[in-house]
């Protein structure tokens, strides 16, 4: 088992990567109430590694998220989580379509470093799964290429393993070799954390649930429907278990205060993004 392993924890191609913005100058301000003297509640360098920076509200954590259609329904959730500490401005870039072999990849990536993260939120896989399983030391090599890229901008990268995949998607083999990938390459650099998500959107035993506890302990619908068959895609309480999972990685090394009451719920979950497809986030136990 790699040290660094953290237990704990598609939509069509609409938009360019030059569409999604890199500037911090251009993200709008949810109006999260901030407390300048709010100490930091997450638990930094308890792995024995440095803290890299205490973010104030004067001088705020850059953060920036990339990756597919699943890392798309995810980001209002990351970027709840980390703005509602006052502490955090985050670029959500995710966008259908991303893969590390997909065209225009570097492109996309280059614009993203154009913003100066110091950390990045990496979630993808699903695009590049056929050529991962193919070949998987060729494709390692190219986690290991991205990877150069970001920790020599001097970035701290968490990356978020796949999530559990429905069982008639006939994926998770693949998806296993993807995560192990990148999991290994994350362990050799110390400004990489890998994250697995299996356990935090496939319950206990690591396998697709549609149907999870929420942040308030209670069931919730995490995954879509689609069609009436089970899809990947998250729906809001799905992407607030992601922001939580990312909030305790970002303050393992930013320390950060303890985020807005309700932050989970707020308006964000009403974006557009968790009614496509329509009711696909309304079905609750069952399917029709």
């Amino acid at each position: 088992v790699v040290a660094k392993r953290r237990a704990t924890a598609a939509l069509t191609l609409l938009l360019t990567a030059g569409a999604c913005g890199s500037d911090i100058s251009d993200v709008q301000d949810l109006g999260w109430p901030s407390d300048p003297e709010a100490p930091a509640t997450t638990t930094a360098g308890s792995d024995g590694r440095d803290v890299r920076r205490t973010p104030t509200a004067e001088h705020p954590l850059r953060v920036a998220s990339i990756g597919d259609s699943v890392a798309f329904d995810a980001d209002p959730g990351i970027r709840a989580a980390l703005e509602s500490t006052g502490r955090a401005v985050v670029v959500n870039r995710s966008y259908g379509g991303v893969g590390l072999l997909r065209p225009q990849f570097d492109g996309y990536l280059a614009e993203t470093m154009d913003g100066n993260p110091e950390v990045v939120v990496v979630m993808l896989g699903g695009w590049d799964l056929g050529e991962a399983l193919a070949e998987p030391a060729g494709y390692r090599r190219r986690v290991d290429q991205v990877l150069d890229v970001l920790v020599a901008e001097g970035v701290f990268v968490v990356w978020l393993g796949m999530p559990p995949t429905p069982p008639d998607e006939g994926l998770e083999v693949a998806r296993v070799v993807i995560n192990e990938l990148f999991e290994e390459a994350a362990a050799e650099r110390p400004d990489v954390d890998y994250w697995s998500t299996d356990a935090l959107l496939g319950g206990p035993d690591g396998r697709f649930r549609r149907v999870l506890p929420g942040l308030d302990s209670r069931p919730a619908q995490v995954r879509k429907v689609r069609e009436g068959h089970d899809d990947g895609h998250l729906c809001p309480a799905g992407a607030a278990l992601i922001g939580d999972l990312v909030y305790a990685a970002v303050g393992s090394r930013h320390p950060l205060p303890r985020r807005a009451a309700g932050w989970w719920k707020a308006g964000w979950t009403g974006d557009e993004r968790y009614d496509d497809p329509p009711g696909g986030c309304s079905t609750g136990g069952s399917i029709d």
